[in-house]
């Protein structure tokens, strides 16, 4: 297990190396939480607003705020590949401490480690700004934190707190990345099945409630709105995935090839 571990975390290092130069002069949503930073350094209020950044799409910005808020007001933009790293650390740090407390072997805690580092989403998208890494460090928080308030059976007060920092936590994840939020609720029955409480269930709610309180209700509307909308939008237009934003060539039953436009909606490009 352990040269398993160690050739796993040589496979990461190589390939995070390789994915670094190769999208040396491609980072796109590097280049958009770069101007977010900036807009939230400079502009006060939600929604905050980035004039002519994409054709058709509307100034303001519809994205969870959280992530934008720390790069301008804390400056993280300015060392943007290490603050990444960082965030990473911080979740395979926790995910080690988690599997120390279940008693795992330190071969596998290992491994689990260099798996973590060379999955090959994280070494894709991790070379470049994104709020996904720290959407992704609440959501296994409050999978961790769940899991301990269920087991922490004999002390009262000990769950009351895990299920309050649970509330915490889901409130973050709402306030970070909406993709997050998608694989929070497509996880949330199973995992309220193998927890045996209704639990989860509550502290989606209450964590609901607290980031309406956090941004207020106007905007929160506005955010939900305008994720419902990119979800219906990549639902129609999925299979035409990297296709010319005005028309896509579609093949059809008919044997007919036929264009078919690709209209943009506002936010349909966002990640």
């Amino acid at each position: 297990m352990a040269l398993l571990a160690l050739l796993t975390g040589a496979l990461a290092v190589m390939a995070r190396t390789a994915m670094s130069r190769a999208a040396a002069g491609g980072k796109v949503d590097h280049y958009y939480w770069m101007l977010v930073a900036d807009a939230y350094r400079t502009q006060r209020g939600l929604p905050v607003r980035l004039g002519g950044k994409y054709l058709l799409e509307d100034d303001t910005q519809a994205y969870p705020p959280l992530f934008g808020w720390l790069l301008g007001r804390w400056g993280l933009a300015t060392h943007a590949t290490a603050a990444v790293f960082m965030l990473e650390l911080i979740q395979v740090c926790a995910m080690a401490m988690l599997l120390a407390v279940f008693k795992a072997p330190y071969q596998a805690i290992a491994l689990a480690a260099a798996f973590y580092m060379a999955a090959p989403i994280l070494v894709m998208y991790n070379t470049q700004l994104n709020a996904r890494i720290l959407g992704d460090v609440f959501l296994f928080g409050l999978l961790a934190v769940e899991a301990c308030a269920i087991l922490a059976t004999a002390d009262v007060a000990a769950r009351v707190c895990l299920w309050g920092v649970a509330v915490l936590l889901t409130a973050l994840i709402i306030l970070t990345h909406k993709m997050t939020l998608q694989l929070h609720l497509a996880l949330l029955v199973p995992w309220t099945w193998a927890l045996g409480s209704w639990l989860p269930v509550a502290t989606l709610l209450m964590g609901a409630v607290l980031y309406v309180s956090i941004v207020g209700h106007r905007f929160a509307r506005y955010q939900f709105r305008a994720h419902w909308d990119i979800v219906k939008f990549w639902n129609t237009h999925w299979p035409t995935l990297g296709g010319h934003q005005f028309g896509i060539l579609r093949y059809m039953g008919s044997r007919r090839l036929v264009l078919r436009p690709a209209f943009i909606r506002p936010g349909c490009w966002e990640s």
